[in-house]
């Protein structure tokens, strides 16, 4: 557990907590978890798995973790921001991230004690993948960019409430 109380959360591709949903011309992505911080993971690797098939993605010893920390001024421009970063760091790195280390996660519109400021949104997460290789990875779809098209975040209250997310990419 952080300084500020927050516990960090690990989520790794093998939870498989997305999928992909029709859409028109471009590709929704709908994630879930059990807290709001597991499921923009889960949106996040997602988005991966759009990319290449996750089980042919290890994580990579040699290779130095990424460290990532983006704010938004709600959750949606949160999502967002995380979302890009990550796609960002896939284009630039060519990082094929398979596993997420959530370590503080703040977004008050879903938190009890409704935080303010410019710390309200935001993330810090730590991604852990391997290093695109064409021999190793099959090819998926090329995701141009993140949209705020069609963007949803609620929760479920059924049998095992969840958090959910959904948004498009541009393909």
């Amino acid at each position: 557990m952080g300084d500020d109380g927050f516990e960090q959360l690990i989520y790794d591709a093998s939870r498989g907590q997305h999928e992909y949903l029709s859409h028109t011309a471009d590709v929704k992505i709908h994630a879930w978890g059990d807290s709001l911080g597991y499921a923009f993971c889960a949106g996040a690797v997602g988005m991966f798995g759009y990319l290449t098939e996750l089980d042919c993605v290890r994580v990579d010893a040699h290779i130095k973790p990424v460290v990532v920390h983006v704010h938004g001024h709600d959750a949606q421009s949160l999502l967002f921001s995380f979302l890009d970063e990550c796609l960002f760091i896939f284009s630039t790195e060519l990082l094929v991230v398979r596993q997420i280390v959530l370590t503080d996660f703040r977004c008050a519109d879903h938190e009890p004690d409704g935080q303010e400021g410019s710390q309200a949104f935001s993330v810090r997460a730590v991604l852990y993948g391997e290093k695109w290789d064409s021999k190793k990875h099959p090819a998926g779809c090329e995701i141009k960019a993140i949209t705020f098209n069609e963007m949803e975040i609620y929760r479920t209250n059924g049998d095992t409430p969840a958090w959910h997310v959904e948004f498009v990419v541009d393909i």
